[in-house]
């Protein structure tokens, strides 16, 4: 597995700085990354609102707060694209749970700019985002990694595409799944790595 140097997290951006670079390809009807096209600068323009949504409504539980606090000196990586529909429901919950300590540094990478990085995270041999790296001490020593999903949408996800469900009803699904779940799991799978 690759090593995460500083010099790779100098590229990476705090939670505000991305959240101004997702506003700002949105207002100019795009996205990151190299590819562009009508229908990606549509998903981040859903993507900002969800996010948006999440970050407004999820509350971390005091006694998840309370685990987090305990943590000393993290480093958490997200690698992600602002069209990404995954994202869009992670991304709030990750930043609010990072808020609990201020031993804990929230960066993000976007995917497109740091292949050599994500394909040392790859989910069933792609390039799946969100990826979550989670880092103990200043020697960024790798604890854990999360993502793309949770693994309950994951497993019933990869089930309906072998099946052949059509990428639309795979997308309302998808949506469905993380309305209802409302980030609870995302949180309770990171915490389960933390905690090992």
């Amino acid at each position: 597995m690759l090593k995460i140097t500083t010099e790779m997290l100098s590229k990476a951006m705090n939670y505000e700085a991305y959240m101004q670079l997702f506003e700002k390809v949105v207002a100019e009807k795009r996205t990151t990354g190299p590819n562009q096209n009508e229908n990606l600068a549509h998903y981040t323009e859903l993507n900002l609102h969800r996010t948006r949504r999440v970050i407004k409504t999820f509350k971390v539980p005091v006694d998840v707060s309370n685990q987090i606090e305990t943590l000393f000196l993290q480093t958490w990586i997200l690698i992600t694209e602002a069209w990404c529909g995954d994202a869009a429901h992670s991304l709030g919950v990750i930043q609010k749970m990072a808020a609990c300590n201020p031993n804990v540094k929230f960066q993000i990478l976007l995917r497109d700019e740091n292949l050599d990085l994500i394909d040392s995270f790859l989910t069933n041999g792609t390039r799946s985002i969100p990826k979550l790296i989670l880092c103990e001490g200043e020697e960024l020593n790798i604890k854990g990694h999360w993502g793309p999903r949770p693994a309950d949408l994951q497993n019933e996800f990869l089930k309906m595409k072998e099946n052949g469900v059509p990428k639309e009803e795979l997308q309302i699904y998808e949506q469905n799944w993380y309305n209802a779940d409302k980030g609870k799991k995302i949180m309770e799978e990171i915490i389960d790595i933390l905690i090992k």
